[in-house]
């Protein structure tokens, strides 16, 4: 043993208790020369005590205090006479260690600091899963803090674990926010409910989506769609993470479009037009109305959609046109005439004009249109001229039913008969028959004719004749 050792005999006796200890015991003198090296010391530092008893502890290795120094620690002891805290070792190779160490002061019989005794223990298998936990910590809320969503872990109790940057930011909080009750930092009317919706994931135990409400800094409401889920987190408390999305100018959004649609629908119940916008390029006509589809709500078709309900006959000609009225650069207005499948499976008849909209450079982008149903106007109009054509072969029959007094056989069966007295002279005197001033036309048929200018009377004559059986027929 080395003759610089002062105190070996004096500790010699504690040598038994030293080395049945687990944790490293090392005493020194007061300028930090060891004295004692028991068994765990070598096991921890690596150290035999005949390598370093009479050596000064510091020749062995540097010594970093965490979150102090050693000069403090060791004027903390002096005064205090008891430190602990955490030490980092680092060898002259850079091999690195940490222990927990408790230093305490010995005193001699009148209360002298004669040397310290620095109990060790390796933690550094400890410290290595503490860093590892800090730098993933630091990698989530590094994540979460670039997120786009607003995050937060909240406990069942209602105080709040962890706010994202974002989170912060969108409510003018601060880090002093963490660890608050949610009543603390909302009002009643917006916790409430975030409460209760937190309570139903917890009894469930599984994720869910909600639709809450959140007040900015200016007073302004939010709207947020947050998912909840438990976090399945060690201990008997409950946690749950939220992530939230502001839906605010999405659901203006679709107000809007609500809005748009509805005046589509105002409109079409005042002009009975079915009004449509079609946007050319990403080929979606926007209608007047929804239309349900496979329990789901839609207000835009393409436009071979629409093309599927017009009559087959007039579908290809459709099609064409409304492509030439697109590709002409200085046509601005499109008009066809169709039929077009009802609602009830029939087909009606309709009239669809559009408005071609163009960029700067003459490109149809969009085109708006109203389709106006003439079905009752074709119908109305094929019922007038029915009824126009019985009137004339009524007129017609008239005609023949007076002309018929007059009628004289000149010859057999099958020649053309007279349709008036005065026929025979007529023709033998190459008169115009259906001449008003002739003077052999009878008066009455003068008087008739001059009343129905619009009877076409040579094709009448073309048409009369006289059929095998003594009678007429009129085609």
């Amino acid at each position: 043993m080395p003759a610089n050792v002062k105190y070996g005999k004096s500790l010699i006796s504690f040598r038994a208790l030293l080395d049945a200890i687990s944790e490293s015991a090392v005493c020194t003198d007061t300028s930090f020369i060891i004295q004692s090296w028991n068994n765990a010391a070598e096991k921890i530092f690596g150290f035999t005590e005949d390598q370093v008893l009479g050596q000064s502890l510091f020749a062995l290795a540097e010594y970093f205090v965490v979150g102090g120094t050693v000069d403090k620690a060791f004027e903390y002891t002096r005064v205090t006479g008891h430190w602990t805290g955490e030490v980092l070792v680092v060898y002259p190779n850079k091999k690195e260690i940490s222990v927990h160490v408790t230093l305490n002061r010995i005193n001699n019989k009148a209360g002298q600091l004669i040397g310290y005794v620095l109990i060790s223990r390796d933690i550094t298998d400890a410290v290595v899963v503490r860093g590892s936990l800090s730098a993933m910590q630091k990698l989530f809320t590094a994540f979460m803090d670039h997120s786009p969503a607003l995050t937060w872990i909240v406990d069942d109790e209602g105080y709040c674990s962890f706010f994202n940057e974002l989170y912060l930011q969108t409510f003018h909080l601060d880090h002093d926010a963490i660890g608050k009750h949610a009543s603390q930092l909302f009002p009643k009317e917006i916790v409430d409910p975030f409460l209760e919706n937190n309570a139903i994931v917890f009894k469930t135990d599984r994720p869910m989506e909600f639709i809450e409400t959140a007040v900015g800094p200016n007073g302004k409401k939010v709207m947020l769609k947050v998912l909840k889920f438990p976090l399945d987190l060690p201990g008997s408390k409950k946690y749950l993470g939220g992530v939230a999305v502001d839906i605010t100018k999405e659901i203006e959004k679709q107000e809007q479009l609500s809005l748009r649609n509805e005046r589509f629908r105002l409109v079409n119940k005042a002009t009975s037009d079915h009004i449509w916008d079609w946007d050319i390029a990403a080929n979606r006509i926007i209608t007047d109305g929804f239309e349900e589809v496979e329990n789901e709500y839609k207000i835009w078709h393409t436009l071979e959609d629409s093309l599927s309900e017009v009559n087959a006959s007039d579908r290809e000609r459709i099609k064409e046109s409304l492509h030439e009225a697109i590709a002409d650069t200085g046509r601005q207005y499109w008009e066809e005439e169709y039929r077009a499948l009802n609602g009830n499976g029939s087909y009606k008849t309709v009239i669809d004009k559009g408005y071609i909209i163009r960029n700067a450079s003459g490109k149809a982008i969009r085109m708006i249109g109203a389709q106006h149903d003439i079905t009752e106007l074709k119908t109305l109009q094929h019922q007038l001229v029915e009824q126009e054509k019985s009137r004339q072969r009524e007129i017609v029959k008239a005609v023949i039913d007076a002309q018929e007094k007059g009628v004289k056989q000149k010859g057999q069966k099958g020649n053309i008969y007279d349709l008036s007295p005065g026929f025979e002279s007529q023709r033998d005197s190459n008169l115009n028959p259906f001449d008003l001033s002739s003077p052999v036309l009878p008066s009455y048929q003068r008087t008739w004719l001059s009343s129905h200018p619009a009877i076409n009377v040579p094709s009448f004559l073309r048409t009369c004749i006289l059929s095998y059986d003594q009678t007429f027929s009129f085609y």
